[in-house]
């Protein structure tokens, strides 16, 4: 029997489940499709659907958008001129180069279903560098957001719904945090790193160093308990929790995606993992017990 490590490493090809090989010819059946689809290594001897317990967004995300305009905590986003054309390419980190450092800064979930979160927590973070010009290059903690920001439909590494980290930033705030023992860009010295280690995600190996999700060092993931304090360690100015946080005024926008339909097939062939989508918009921020 194929191990998991072979089978999402690329030096064998595993057989491709019945009902997914069915699926996916169907969808190649279709001559209008300008894409075909394929099985990816890490789902293709199992059935349609078993990646679902990776998908970290939760319920009806679509609706709950739709609702959230309905109540005014989401506004449609209406360009300044819709007749501008679209350039052929665009790079934020370019384009607001103040704000590169945080834009730049991928972060690593871990074996961890809080996707929900680290789109929110990232998202928020790039926002705030740029309605700031740069006066805020720093990353909001995913730790906070995704241990502590939870509520009825949102369950840290069990999933949670993308409006949750937009509310629960705008109402309670934030604290600074970057990821896992300060390896990203930003080190060590915030409030509350990511606690879950990195891991390889989807694809071959390769040289990446991280063992891959399931792997020895990469086990599935249970929420940790919410921190109420920041790590030790932190540096002054970062080092009381309450102080640390960052809220937002304004609103939160959303351009098309509540128009969106998901799309749990073509994410589970593709990647399975991650599917969150970053929204943008928040407007202002302002500092807990500075402004």
């Amino acid at each position: 029997m194929l191990s998991f490590l072979e089978l999402v490493s690329g030096l064998t090809t595993p057989a491709i489940h019945p009902a997914r090989a069915a699926q996916i010819a169907a969808i190649n059946a279709n001559s209008s499709l300008t894409w075909r689809a394929a099985a990816n290594a890490r789902f293709a001897f199992q059935p349609p659907g078993a990646s679902r317990s990776s998908n970290g967004v939760l319920g009806d995300w679509a609706a709950d958008i739709r609702a959230a305009v309905v109540r005014g905590d989401v506004a449609h986003y209406v360009p300044a001129d819709a007749t501008l054309a679209l350039p052929e390419s665009f790079d934020s980190e370019e384009h607001w180069k103040e704000c590169a450092k945080v834009i730049g800064d991928i972060r690593d979930q871990s074996n961890c279903g809080c996707c929900w979160a680290f789109a929110g927590a990232e998202a928020a973070s790039d926002r705030m560098c740029i309605a700031t010009g740069g006066k805020m290059v720093v990353p909001l903690s995913a730790q906070d957001v995704c241990f502590c920001g939870g509520g009825l439909f949102s369950r840290g590494c069990d999933g949670g719904q993308i409006t949750t980290p937009w509310e629960y930033i705008k109402r309670t705030g934030a604290v600074t945090g970057g990821q896992f023992k300060g390896s990203g860009p930003f080190g060590q010295g915030l409030c509350a790193d990511y606690s879950l280690p990195h891991c390889h995600h989807h694809g071959p190996q390769g040289d990446d160093p991280y063992p891959a999700e399931g792997a020895p060092g990469c086990p599935s993931e249970h929420s940790p308990t919410c921190p109420k304090r920041c790590d030790d360690g932190s540096a002054k100015g970062h080092d009381v929790w309450d102080d640390d946080k960052i809220l937002f005024d304004g609103e939160v926008q959303t351009a098309s995606g509540e128009q969106a339909t998901g799309g749990r097939l073509g994410r589970e062939l593709q990647v399975g993992h991650q599917g969150a989508a970053r929204q943008a918009g928040l407007l202002a921020a302002r500092r807990r017990g500075c402004l």
